[in-house]
């Protein structure tokens, strides 16, 4: 099962929170019904010390809407599954049904990434992407899983990020920011996604070649770094 292969890489190291899920769409608890077995089993569970987090009916919803702003092909059509440390969300396509040789439906996994500013079509189905994900030898590293080692080490005062954490981007890549650990500090999680998408919006409206000429600023960073935990809906 791909799903076992990928817990075998990236073993649940703090359990999910029991949430309630639906199959009612008009229900808060609501999970369309690709994703309700991977829900069930570990909504809100925390894998490989961080590396990466299964969403909550109710934190999927959230991301959903963020997930929007910044790529609007989002609306109606993905759903958000999991982040990593980063704040990349992953999520599901739950409206196109392409059918795959055994007939199953192949539904995609887009990456939304609040860091460069843009959605990455991986061209995978869920399977098919838990199984890329599980190689050891995949390349490139799904979730960057040398990067998140180096960050622990260089910065182990901040322990790894809580539910409502991720290690952001001081400057975002899209506006030049160096992929480096001297680049990045722990953020709020929702606080982070949305000042990459605000600074994304604008500058997709820049005429070609132009920059933003004035200095990156977001709200002040909360004094007490304890996130939210996650919601048992």
């Amino acid at each position: 099962m791909p799903l076992a292969a990928f817990l075998g890489r990236f073993p649940v190291t703090a359990p999910g929170t029991g949430a309630a899920i639906s199959a009612d769409p008009d229900d808060e608890a609501y999970v369309p019904p690709p994703l309700a077995g991977l829900f069930a089993e570990l909504a809100g569970a925390t894998l490989a010390g961080g590396l990466l987090r299964v969403h909550t009916p109710a934190s999927s919803r959230q991301a959903y809407l963020a997930c929007t702003r910044l790529v609007p092909d989002v609306e109606e059509r993905f759903y958000p599954f999991a982040f990593d440390w980063q704040g990349r969300e992953f999520a599901l396509d739950i409206a196109l049904d392409v059918r795959g040789p055994d007939g199953e439906a192949d539904r995609p996994v887009l990456v939304v990434d609040p860091g460069s500013g843009t959605g990455l079509a991986t061209g995978l189905g869920l399977d098919g992407w838990l199984t890329a994900a599980a190689d050891e030898d995949a390349e490139p590293d799904p979730f960057a899983r040398q990067a998140y080692a180096h960050w622990c080490e260089a910065v182990p005062e901040a322990g790894a990020p809580a539910f409502g954490q991720v290690v952001g981007y001081r400057i975002p890549l899209f506006l030049d920011g160096e992929d480096d650990v001297r680049n990045q500090e722990l953020r709020d999680r929702a606080e982070y996604f949305d000042t990459c998408t605000e600074l994304a919006l604008l500058a997709r409206r820049l005429p070609p070649g132009s920059g933003l000429s004035s200095p990156v600023t977001r709200p002040p960073r909360p004094r007490d770094r304890t996130a939210e935990a996650p919601d048992a809906d």
